[in-house]
């Protein structure tokens, strides 16, 4: 049995001996070793120990990385013998152990642990001095001098936090190729309209900017309720002359001392720098907010503020660890590196070193999918991963400084760091493709039509951020569109197409329609799928319901076929001159093929609705009519016979007791890589007589409305009587006559 406890990766092949501080030793003569401590055993502490674990070990001069010359250490052992070790209170034992009981192994099997380097980086490790180093250390011990990873920060607002904190920012700005191509605006990005003054932290005042230009700092936060102290007409002179900082909330006041620490003079807060009982300020200054993250050289995320009074500079507490945890970081020795008096010019061992025998240090284990190293990014946001409005402050801020509940990160077009190379990172962070952030600084005019592949993996971009964005809640239901309108119009930048209130006519509209509530989510967050008590957005848009949404359907590179065609499709914007901002009507015309359920049995599970269908030779010959209440067969009987090998997994969009008469329209037929296929498509009941300010087709004309999305995996054996093949082969050839269906 073979344990590979890390696979890190080395100082880069080629290197000279030259560009080396000084030489490393890949081992420490027992001679040399200094004396065991109590936490290791006798064959640990002479093997990879003397080793150094086999890392690559940071120069205490200048930082840059030895080589090493040994790829991998390796060494053979026992079950027993690891468990007798361990017992007698080896902390490597344990943790080889640890990784030994996911095998069922007799204690006499042999086995070998290795810890050996990996030759390749990825282009996310490329930038992340903790890639190289799995491994921590505290600054107060002598390993410090020879690993570059820190433990996360928990002082986020002392000078040395923020200290780091710049270091990261002026690094991003001056060596990152992305983040500078990004940014490169000049003379300088325009000011909004108004900003806070940080210069004197005892008299911040509010500055109307003149449309001037430089740089600026803007906050996100929760505002958790009405804001006591914000501009109005009322009192915006008063502001600008100066704001008495104990009024301010404890949130505001935080921020104005971190951008005052950092160097900057200006901040942009939404409740200051907005005037709040103006509508036409309101109106103005929201649909600026994207150029005003977008342009920010650095966005203060207060992550770990539950509200506007709440703050977050406190000091984080210690990691709760539970030491019998399996996955609880360990604490290990390790011997830090002998220097030679010369450097050797060649491979071997030093001609000389000194006869004082190395330092002992400590340094910590921890998987990185542990508490103490990562965490998902909805507690790293806190109850601003909950929000609307936050998820496009999150994602239009080309920079960003998260006071996390934890620690704190720096967040920029590269991948998040923790601050003071303090081993942390988010996971499934939400991020915008840079290229969308490169497209804002293009020559003004329409936008160039991307290729195909681009636009493919854009529109899937698109659908991620619609899946992040339906687990957020706004505290007016109105701002559904209202609060993403700013990364709808980046998204625009790129895509040049006409936005449909949360979907872009394309030839990708089709599957942008396969929506569909994630009842798990719902679960887990404990909330349930509704529709807003006021008209939002049509039926077949994600926006026309609360809660989380997801996509079942995948843009990859399958077989695919087309069983429907949008013949038409339009929204009525309630303000023509925000193509991005609320809708107040629309309308989808549907060319396929509607499959009926007129109620009956169907199984239910968690998630799905299990609905028989009828079998295509049934359905097809079946002539439709058109009736008062709209399509019904004229063969009733024949048309709801069932075949037993025909189900669709119905997801329902908001929550129902059971299921209404419905009709079940494919979409897409995908052929998976197995053989087998997918069909996935939308499920309609017929809907109301449109309101009267809404322009569409001939009242005549039947009208359903979305009420939820079905899938169907159709087996290579399910034969030539089942309902897909049939249907697959009509549409192919055009001999299907399909019926259009006008969705509102």
């Amino acid at each position: 049995m073979d344990i590979t406890l890390f696979e890190l990766p080395f100082f880069p092949e080629g290197s000279s001996l030259s560009e080396l501080p000084f030489f490393c030793e890949d081992s420490v003569e027992n001679s040399f070793l200094p004396p065991r401590p109590s936490t290791v055993c006798d064959a640990c502490w002479e093997g990879p120990f003397a080793m150094h674990l086999g890392l690559p070990l940071v120069s205490p001069r200048n930082g840059q990385l030895y080589r090493r010359w040994l790829k991998e250490i390796s060494y053979s052992t026992s079950l027993a013998k690891l468990q007798s070790r361990a017992d007698g209170g080896c902390a490597w034992c344990r943790l080889v152990l640890r990784h030994a009981s996911a095998y069922n192994s007799s204690y006499n099997e042999r086995v070998t642990i290795t810890v050996k380097g990996s030759s390749h980086t990825s282009d996310e490790d490329s930038d992340q001095s903790q890639s190289f180093q799995k491994l921590t250390v505290h600054v107060n011990n002598p390993a410090a001098a020879y690993i570059r990873a820190r433990s996360p920060l928990r002082d986020v607002g002392s000078p040395r936090a923020l200290a780091f904190a710049r270091q990261h920012l002026d690094e991003c700005v001056q060596g990152h190729e992305q983040c500078c191509t990004s940014s490169a605006t000049s003379p300088g990005p325009r000011l909004p309209t108004r900003l806070l003054d940080c210069t004197d932290l005892a008299r911040p005042r509010l500055i109307p900017t003149s449309g001037g230009r430089g740089e600026y700092l803007a906050l996100s936060y929760v505002w958790g309720g009405d804001q006591v102290h914000k501009t109005t007409k009322a009192n915006i002179s008063t502001y600008e002359d100066s704001i008495v900082p104990s009024l301010l909330p404890r949130t505001i006041r935080d921020a104005i001392y971190v951008t005052h620490t950092l160097g900057f003079r200006w901040l942009w807060v939404d409740s200051l720098c907005i005037v709040q009982d103006s509508d036409e300020d309101k109106r103005r200054e929201i649909s600026r907010m994207h150029h005003i993250y977008r342009y920010a050289r650095l966005t203060i995320m207060a992550g770990s503020a539950t509200d506007v009074r709440a703050g977050f500079l406190q000091e984080r507490p210690p990691p709760d660890i539970n030491p019998h945890d399996q996955w609880a970081p360990v604490a290990l020795p390790f011997i830090c590196p002998l220097r030679p008096t010369a450097p050797t010019p060649f491979i071997g061992r030093p001609e000389d070193r000194s006869a004082t025998r190395p330092q002992v240090g400590t340094v910590f284990v921890a998987p990185v999918y542990s508490e103490i190293s990562a965490r998902d990014y909805s507690f790293s946001l806190g109850r601003m991963a909950t929000r609307a409005w936050c998820m496009q402050e999150y994602l239009m801020s080309p920079r960003a400084l998260i006071f996390t509940p934890a620690t704190l990160l720096f967040r920029c077009l590269s991948p998040v760091q923790g601050v003071g190379n303090s081993v942390y990172r988010i996971w499934n962070d939400p991020q915008l493709p840079n290229s969308l952030f490169l497209s804002g600084l293009a020559a003004p005019g329409p936008a160039a039509e991307p290729d195909p592949k681009t636009r493919k993996d854009v529109h899937t971009a698109w659908m991620a951020v619609v899946e992040n964005y339906t687990r957020r809640a706004a505290s007016d239901e109105s701002d559904k569109l209202v609060a993403c309108a700013a990364v709808a119009e980046q998204f625009h930048h790129v895509l040049g197409s006409e936005y449909l209130a949360g979907l872009w006519r394309s030839d990708l509209l089709l599957a942008q329609l396969l929506w569909a509530a994630d009842k798990e989510q719902a679960r887990s967050l404990g909330h349930r799928h509704t529709r807003p008590t006021a008209y939002r957005a049509p039926s077949w848009s994600w926006a026309a319901i609360d809660g989380a949404t997801n996509h079942r359907y995948s843009m990859a590179d399958l077989p695919t076929v087309a069983l429907a065609e949008v013949a038409e499709c339009w929204v009525t914007r309630e303000d023509p001159a925000l193509p991005f901002g609320r809708a107040k009507g629309g309308a989808l015309v549907l060319r396929g093929t509607p499959i009926p359920f007129r109620g009956g049995h169907a199984d239910r599970d968690a998630n799905f609705w299990g609905v028989p269908l009828p079998s295509f030779d049934k359905v097809w010959p079946c002539q439709w009519q058109r009736a008062p209440g709209g399509l019904v067969p004229d063969k009733e009987d024949d048309a709801y016979w069932t075949d037993p090998r025909n189900f669709a997994s119905v997801t329902m969009d908001c929550d129902v007791d059971e299921l209404p008469e419905l009709w079940l329209v494919p979409l897409v037929w995908q052929t998976r890589s197995d053989g087998d296929s997918q069909v996935h498509g939308i499920v309609l009941e017929l809907a109301q007589a449109p309101p009267s300010n809404s322009s569409g087709p001939p009242p005549e004309k039947t009208r359903f409305r979305r009420i939820g999305h079905f899938y169907t995996i159709v087996r290579r054996d399910s034969g030539p009587h089942s309902l897909w093949d049939p249907l697959l082969r009509a549409v192919k050839g055009r001999g299907h006559p399909w019926t259009d269906m006008v969705i509102v």
